[in-house]
């Protein structure tokens, strides 16, 4: 066996090596990303059943805005089991960020209306709910940190050499990040009921009171 030939098989042999290498580097960047959306999932699951919680005891809020919050925390509950059984498909994450930004718009609708601010006065379980609900968003934004992190990994070890070429040929695409628990027109629509909030606070009197 010439040398030449004995070269070309040493770099096949290191290039197949260099391959597997950049594969399976991969499948663990791709794997961590579903370990850290358990984390995700769990604070996904608790709020959940806050807002679940808000709609049975909302009996003195305005009814038209009840039921697109309803219907928004049912998108985000069938998104979220969807992301549960594939978490590293990229196609399942976008869905949840939509319905996540369609809760967001429904919580600030009923944050709002006139009805929530005036039950908020009599009501003090409500008028706690705004900053529990804030705090439990907190907790979701600090649980998608290491998600995203994990996703963002993924997305730069895919697009180096040899790894680039392997994944196009096994077809994994770039993982879009979550952007969870800033529920931005929510919070600024709860700020009026946790102005100046301690505990034994009372609200700010709405208007017409």
């Amino acid at each position: 066996m010439s040398t030449d030939t004995l070269i070309s098989i040493a770099l096949g042999v290191l290039l197949v090596c260099w391959a597997v290498g950049a594969h399976n580097r991969l499948m663990r960047l791709k794997h961590a990303v579903g370990r850290e959306y358990a984390q995700i999932d769990a604070q996904l699951r608790q709020r959940e059943e806050f807002i679940a919680q808000l709609l049975r005891t909302g009996e003195h809020l305005d009814s038209r805005l009840l039921g697109p919050l309803e219907e928004a925390a049912a998108a985000v509950h069938q998104a979220t089991d969807q992301v549960r059984l594939r978490p590293t498909d990229g196609t399942e994450a976008l869905t949840l960020q939509q319905a996540e930004r369609h809760l967001d718009e429904a919580l600030a609708g009923v944050w709002n209306s006139p009805e929530t601010r005036k039950a908020a006065w009599i009501d003090p379980g409500l008028r706690q709910a705004a900053p529990d609900l804030q705090h439990l968003d907190n907790r979701l934004e600090l649980a998608s940190a290491p998600y995203n992190q994990a996703v963002a990994a993924f997305n730069e070890a895919a697009k180096e050499f040899p790894a680039w070429l392997i994944a196009r040929l096994v077809r994994l695409k770039p993982l879009p990040g979550l952007a969870l628990g800033r529920h931005g027109a929510a919070r600024e629509a709860a700020r009026p009921l946790m102005i100046g909030r301690r505990e034994g606070d009372t609200p700010t009197a709405p208007p017409g009171a």
